[in-house]
């Protein structure tokens, strides 16, 4: 099952040599940025997965201070510009839901074999392998 993801990973050097040389740039990493944005993330995560409004609270209220922080910083963790790029924006959107249907169909796909179908756990695993 993992072979796929074996193979990747041993060509990788093989590749690197295709790859244009770049100059580090100096700068500094957003700790307190990153923070922010992972709290809003997971808090927003918990709200929609136990239907809790105060994930929800504590969601927006992280969102409103990575947004001062994403104002304010010398070097923010996420240039808030790049957001008002309407192409960039658009694919970012598109990744996200993309993604979201893909857990969603990981996450329903074994609750429907379950309760539609009655599998088993062991028949479950053995329908789903080989659409991984």
């Amino acid at each position: 099952m993992f072979l796929i993801s074996i193979i990747t990973l041993v060509t990788v050097p093989f590749f690197r040599k295709w790859l244009p040389r770049e100059e580090t740039r100096p700068g500094s990493f957003d700790f307190p940025g990153a923070v922010l944005l992972a709290g809003t993330v997971a808090s927003f995560m918990l709200c929609i997965t136990r239907w809790n409004g105060w994930f929800l609270l504590v969601s927006l209220l992280l969102l409103v201070l990575f947004t001062v922080r994403m104002r304010t910083a010398a070097q923010p963790f996420l240039q808030l510009p790049l957001l008002a790029n309407a192409p960039y924006r658009s694919a970012l959107i598109t990744c996200f839901l993309v993604s979201g249907a893909s857990f969603a169909i990981l996450l329903v796909t074994p609750m429907m074999l379950h309760n539609v179908a009655g599998l088993e756990t062991g028949m479950m695993g053995l329908v789903m392998f080989p659409g991984r």
